[in-house]
């Protein structure tokens, strides 16, 4: 069926007709103009409906300005949570540049000995990424000016160059066909807190990658779960914090990105996060009256005891 055109004042009429309350009707079709009606009330306003009615209808109460506040509460928090993820970004990048070009050499990255060939499906993954590895630099040749400067003056792209072009999801699978011992020593410089090993840093870098992807493309995110194709949990290793938090069922949400952060951020940049994070929950708390926002945190994949995680 094809949707009709609706005017902003046609829109707030149809959420009115649906149980929604305004405090300021104004306000709301700016909000509407700006932000658009799909992006704040498809987008969130599934805690506040009414279950099993239908037609849709909006729980006794609630009101616009209680959607748009979890509506900006996730793009604040995308914010905050993109400039830490380019914090650890910057540093995985930088220890497997270091790391691979101390053994190997500095333009050795497209010599398939350099990474694990244990098996056939391995060699197949490597031959893959070199072929990736190739392609990024065809895409992005004429349009970086330091890989076309070393690339002509000097003949070859270093490591360290070329490798602020990958993508967090390309540094992985670089990471992912080192060779395992390369690989522990990456993930013995990567750790803070906790001991790592290669398995948790792939898992890690796999969900965290998702989750940049949501903020980069500012889709919601406070809710999402990372699936795979037959939309069964893609589950994060159980780490101590799982266990010292007493956190069960899935470990797919927003709370195990923290968990990754936790351990692959220095104490100072976590602590940031985590306080301004408790700040957007406060302040949504304070905005939201008609649902509880324990509900909120739970669709986060947050445990009643998340806050204890600061001094873990």
């Amino acid at each position: 069926m094809q949707k009709e055109f609706k005017t902003y004042q046609e829109q707030i009429e149809i959420l009115k007709s649906r149980g929604l309350k305004f405090k300021d009707e104004a306000a709301a079709k700016e909000y509407l103009k700006r932000e658009n009606y799909y992006n704040i009330i498809n987008g969130y306003k599934d805690l506040f409906l009414k279950s099993d009615v239908s037609p849709e209808m909006f729980q006794n109460n609630v009101n616009f300005e209680e959607i748009y506040s979890l509506y900006k509460f996730d793009r604040s928090f995308r914010n905050i949570l993109m400039k830490k993820i380019l914090i650890f970004e910057n540093n995985f990048k930088s220890i497997i540049a270091y790391e691979f070009s101390n053994k190997y050499g500095y333009k050795n990255y497209l010599n398939s000995d350099n990474f694990n060939q244990n098996n056939i499906e391995n060699k197949k993954n490597v031959i893959r990424l070199i072929g990736d590895i190739h392609g990024d630099i065809n895409r992005q040749l004429d349009k970086d000016n330091s890989l076309n400067h070393y690339l002509n003056i000097h003949g070859y792209i270093p490591l360290w160059v070329l490798i602020k072009i990958f993508t967090l999801g390309r540094v992985n699978s670089f990471y992912s066909n080192m060779k395992d011992s390369d690989k522990n020593q990456i993930a013995k410089e990567l750790a803070f807190f906790y001991r790592l090993d290669s398995e948790n840093v792939t898992k890690f870098t796999k969900l965290i990658a998702l989750f940049r992807n949501l903020c980069a493309h500012e889709e919601r995110m406070y809710n999402f779960k990372s699936l795979n194709k037959n939309k069964a949990p893609i589950n994060l290793p159980i780490t101590q914090i799982h266990t010292n938090l007493n956190i069960t069922g899935s470990r797919n949400g927003l709370f195990d990105v923290i968990i990754c952060l936790k351990y692959l951020l220095n104490q100072n940049d976590f602590l940031i996060l985590f306080d301004k994070f408790e700040d957007l929950i406060s302040t949504l708390s304070e905005e939201i009256k008609s649902i509880c926002i324990d509900n909120i945190l739970f669709e986060m994949n947050f445990p009643q005891n998340w806050k204890e995680i600061r001094d873990l």
